[in-house]
């Protein structure tokens, strides 16, 4: 179909090569789609892979973290469901039950 073609070779397929090559990113090897609704909030988290970003309408603010500060947001065990997420809440910070917080800069 014309979807198909235009995910298969449409122009933004060099306009992502580009972002590849200028980051020193290796091969691309999957592709996902996030859609969100108004006042969608996405948990504080890490990712596995880089990420390319496009927002379409709307907007979005992203609160980033050197990996040296993961500790200050008290991770999820490895192999928990959530173990790729913060535990404390960026909205409201509870400074009591999570104090490393703190020391957390973004």
């Amino acid at each position: 179909s014309a979807i198909d073609d235009l995910l298969l070779n449409g122009p933004h397929w060099h306009t992502l090569e580009k972002l590849r090559s200028a980051g020193g990113w290796g091969e691309f090897r999957q592709a996902q789609i996030f859609i969100g609704c108004r006042n969608a909030l996405t948990p504080c988290h890490y990712d596995l892979v880089h990420n390319v970003y496009a927002q379409v309408r709307g907007w979005k603010r992203f609160v980033l973290f050197d990996p040296c500060y993961a500790d200050c947001l008290y991770p999820y065990p490895v192999a928990h469901p959530m173990d790729r997420c913060a535990r404390v809440d960026l909205e409201q910070p509870d400074y009591k039950r999570f104090p490393k917080l703190r020391h957390a800069r973004a």
